[in-house]
């Protein structure tokens, strides 16, 4: 791919995306659940806070996006099968 690869390493799916704009690396991981809602509110009852404006996602898309206390950015995404 021109803007970047898709690999895997053990059971993680790992993507390198170019982003010329970029000012310095980032991280941002993925976790799966089979209920994005029971999920959002697990996290909300444990104050991890949602970052909603991080990215527009699809509005069918069952996911949301979190930040850990680190800053680092995860993307709560429902079970793909």
């Amino acid at each position: 791919e021109d803007d970047g690869c898709i690999f895997q390493f053990g059971p993680n799916r790992l993507w390198v995306d170019l982003v010329p704009n970029l000012s310095h690396p980032d991280i941002w991981l993925e976790l799966e659940t089979n209920d994005t809602e029971a999920a959002a509110s697990y996290l909300k009852i444990n104050g991890v806070p949602r970052r909603d404006e991080v990215e527009q996602l699809r509005e069918d898309f069952d996911g949301f996006f979190i930040s850990a206390p680190s800053g680092v950015i995860h993307l709560v995404i429902g079970d793909e099968e």
